[in-house]
């Protein structure tokens, strides 16, 4: 137990503070020369002109790549010695045709079957693998070659910019790792080199530590679990165990608080993309310093580019709204103001855009590609599209409430409702709905919608002046001479009053009907406070209603009310058709 905890706080040790672990320098072989033939310069393509020099390329790659995993790079890795392999291993994959795997893994599935495919090939009499087809003058070479006894073909690339060029079929590629499996037992032609058969528990990629140090664990740290060493699986358990603790410090530390700014919101919602993206670097840089292989690096890189862009996805709405929220900070925007909502529906809108390109890039990274699903959906697409109607229609409407502003938020309104007219508040101007606070401080949502078909009045967009209009009825029996100064006092009153903005306020005696004596007052009234400008209204209203009543109790006249005289004529049985007064103030 305590030799467990030495090697697996060495590893974490070393994978933590990125210093490159190497081996002993009295066990350091020499480098390889700069003279050697095989040495390539990085500009210069390997020759795949005919399934021969296919063929005899990969077999010389493959070679130079043994050489320096088993030199410089076995005792002493460093980036260099990782970059020169990586070069070689990009060359190598040239002469593959690796299009059938997904994009998120195709680099380190393609590395999967270099090797296992470079396994088979050393497993193959070199005398029949140079059989292959050569270019000669005036022969024409073969579309496609396979080794002999083989299923291992080099076809010919028909179509794009490597038309005319040679590679291993992309079945082949495919099939590599079943090649292996098959030929596995069979024995090596030439030197057998150290770390092939070790695959599973060395890290040739990786230049953190070296083969040679690993070679010096125990044994039972390097036995295969998984096609992976012990070892590899006993450090990504803790990373595991790392990313477990920060994903609940994060869920714990970005828990909503009552009453938070929108600000605080959109700070909080982009901590848990954030820890993704990282996770997604860390389970890639060690996929990298590991050298994961099989289904399980498969599974790794599926996970990697999965966190990457989901995270990617959930970090573009609350970033947008993010700076949304910083513009609308600024001192010409009000918080609350239309500009503000309709920035905030923009910001929704753009980060929801955002959002669903990076899921459909991921589509496309992983193999499942959504553009052709969607153009390919047919009638199941229309069924979509006309069940999405509502929702699309109460979106633009909403755009064109705050585009069009009929009303503002915090304006008082009339609107239509089963047939009656409500008065309310505008609260907000959502992306499906309309929220009205009524005047019995209810709240009512209208889908944006029907909202926009309305006829609505804006009782706010006045300029702080009421018109004031009503239709008194005195008694048909009162006197003239109380009737003239009835109009005079209430004349006086309006012009008396400070919130009557006419100087001469409109008091008319309509007309003299057949039961009532009609006058008419209007005048206009100055309500521009500051705060609620209807409400003033109504409030001086009631004012202006209980001094003209005053004035009229003062006269000593009366309102005239409904009264239904009946007269009877004398010998009928049935009396004569009802008059009736229907007065009201």
């Amino acid at each position: 137990m305590p030799l467990l905890i030495r090697s697996l706080s060495l590893i974490c040790f070393i994978l933590w503070f990125g210093t490159p672990l190497r081996g002993d320098d009295s066990l350091r072989t020499s480098p390889v020369p700069e003279d050697d033939p095989s040495k390539l310069s990085p500009l210069q393509p390997l020759d795949c002109t005919s399934p021969f020099n296919t063929m005899k390329s990969y077999m010389d790659s493959a070679n130079a790549i043994a050489n320096y995993l088993n030199g410089e790079h076995w005792h002493n890795p460093s980036k260099e010695t990782v970059e020169e392999i990586n070069i070689r291993i990009k060359a190598m994959m040239r002469l593959m045709d690796t299009s059938s795997f997904p994009p998120a893994v195709r680099h380190k599935q393609g590395i999967e079957s270099l090797f296992h495919l470079v396994d088979v090939i050393r497993r193959i009499d070199p005398a029949i693998l140079l059989t292959a087809p050569a270019s000669e003058p005036g022969k024409e070479l073969p579309e496609n070659w396979t080794v002999p006894n083989t299923e291992i073909t080099i076809t010919k690339m028909t179509e794009g910019e490597r038309e005319g060029d040679y590679v291993f079929s992309s079945e082949t590629t495919q099939r590599s790792i079943e090649f292996y499996e098959l030929i596995k037992d069979s024995p090596v032609f030439g030197e057998c080199d150290a770390w092939l058969g070790k695959r599973e528990y060395l890290t040739p990629a990786g230049w953190m530590i070296s083969s040679s140090t690993i070679e010096n664990f125990p044994a039972w740290l390097k036995q295969s679990y998984f096609g992976q060493g012990l070892w590899k699986i006993f450090v990504l358990g803790i990373f595991i165990g790392c990313w477990t603790a920060l994903i609940f410090f994060t869920v714990r530390g970005c828990r909503g608080k009552t009453g938070e700014s929108a600000l605080a919101k959109n700070l909080r919602k982009i901590g848990m993309p954030l820890l993704m993206i990282f996770i997604s670097w860390n389970v890639r840089a060690i996929l990298f310093q590991l050298t994961f292989s099989g289904e399980f690096a498969t599974g790794l890189a599926f996970t990697a580019a999965v966190l990457l862009y989901v995270g990617l996805a959930l970090l573009s709405i609350p970033l947008v709204m993010l700076f949304v929220e910083l513009v609308i900070r600024s001192p010409h925007i009000a918080a609350d103001c239309l500009d503000a909502h309709l920035l905030r529906l923009g910001g929704r809108t753009v980060g929801l855009g955002i959002a669903i390109t990076f899921l459909f890039m991921l589509s496309e990274q992983i193999g499942f590609p959504l553009y052709g699903l969607v153009a390919g959906v047919g009638v199941g697409g229309l069924a979509v599209a006309l069940a999405a109607r509502q929702s699309l229609e109460n979106y633009l409407a909403g755009i064109n409430l705050l585009s069009d502003r009929p009303v503002a938020i915090g304006d008082w309104c009339r609107y239509p409702e089963a047939g009656t007219m409500n008065f309310g508040e505008v609260l907000s101007v959502g992306m499906r709905s309309t929220r009205i606070r009524n005047y019995d401080n209810t709240v009512t949502s209208i889908p944006n919608s029907k909202f926009a078909t309305m006829m609505i009045t804006n009782l706010s967009a006045r300029d702080g002046t009421y018109l004031f209009r009503k239709n008194l009825r005195l008694r048909l029996d009162s006197p003239t001479e109380r009737v003239n100064e009835v109009l005079k006092l209430i004349r006086n009153y309006l012009i008396d009053l400070e919130q009557v903005i006419d100087e001469d306020p409109g008091v008319n005696l309509d007309n003299i009907g057949p039961d009532a004596i009609n006058i008419r007052v209007s005048c206009k009234l100055d309500s521009d406070i500051e705060g609620n400008q209807w409400q003033r209204f109504l409030d001086l209203q009631e004012e202006i209603l209980l001094g003209i009543s005053a004035v009229v109790e003062k006269c000593g006249l009366e309102f005239a009310y409904p009264t239904t005289i009946v007269k009877k004529v004398p010998g009928s049985a049935q009396p004569e058709q009802p008059f009736t007064n229907a007065a009201h103030t």
